[in-house]
């Protein structure tokens, strides 16, 4: 099964994004620094989902530093600010706007690491 991290401190939306995609086995955090703790127990994570703005490390620091450890994973951002056009590259796969849809959500995961197993 593939398994996804959502990073966000706002609890409600990490709770929304883990409800939106059924089929995956999902780990929450409700900061960066969490997320990153958090993925050292991981034995696999294929996706991270991460808040741009967050305190302390946003979604980008998040992204950038997990890929030390785990240079194939993926990283969804969601943000609320549009698109993001001086983010580094190699940081993210795709973003996404805040508010957005649970089927644009589910969309965009499976583009980044396929659907979910039935």
């Amino acid at each position: 099964m593939k398994h996804i991290l959502i990073a966000d401190d706002n609890i409600g939306l990490t709770a929304l994004v883990a409800r939106a995609l059924p089929g995956y086995e999902i780990t929450t955090a409700h900061n960066g620094v969490e997320a990153l703790v958090l993925a050292k127990t991981l034995p696999q994570c294929d996706l991270l989902i991460t808040d741009y703005l967050m305190p302390v490390l946003n979604g980008e620091q998040v992204a950038t530093r997990l890929r030390v450890d785990r240079p194939s994973v993926k990283t969804l951002l969601m943000t609320g600010f549009g698109p993001l056009i001086d983010m580094d590259a190699a940081a993210t796969d795709a973003q996404i706007a805040k508010p957005f849809h649970p089927t644009a959500l589910r969309h965009a995961v499976a583009n980044l690491i396929g659907l979910a197993e039935s």
